[in-house]
Formats: structure tokens, C-alpha cells, sequence
């Protein structure tokens, strides 16, 4: 069974909370826009693959853990 958007944008936020970090602090440290991780974060709109990469490098989480690859609409070897 398939995850939702939500279901997995709220991945993105638990491991982001986990980590002690708002929105914030991510946005400063990928230089994503605070707008766009609420956006990513709350499923009302997906992510590309660079940003992904960014975010999962940022977090030092796997991109398969944060996001599905239908959301970022890229292969995981491209760059």
C-alpha cells in the first residue's frame, strides 16, 4: 500500500523534529526557503531531486527514508 503525500511529508517533519531542528535552522542549512520545506513538509507540493539530495544530506538521512521517488521525480543516480 502506497503512502500518501502526507504520510511521507510527515516523515520528512518527524526526522527534521527528531533532530531538534525548525524549519528554520533547515532552510539556513540547505538554503531552501522556509516556504517551500512548509510546502515539501506538509505534502502541497513535491520536491526535486536536487533539493531532495540536499535535504537528505543536510538531515544525514537516506533520501529513501525522507521521500518517495515518485515525489521528487527523479532516478537517485541522476544529478
Amino acid at each position: 500500500m502506497a503512502l500518501s503525500n502526507k504520510t511521507k511529508s510527515t516523515v520528512l517533519r518527524k526526522v527534521r523534529e527528531e533532530k531538534d531542528l525548525t524549519v528554520r535552522e533547515l532552510s539556513l542549512g540547505t538554503n531552501i526557503p522556509e516556504n517551500t520545506l512548509y510546502s515539501i513538509e506538509t505534502g502541497r507540493s513535491g520536491v526535486n531531486a536536487k533539493r531532495a539530495r540536499t535535504i537528505s544530506t543536510y538531515l544525514k538521512e537516506p533520501l529513501e527514508r525522507l521521500f518517495e521517488s515518485s515525489l521528487y521525480h527523479a532516478k537517485l543516480e541522476d544529478k
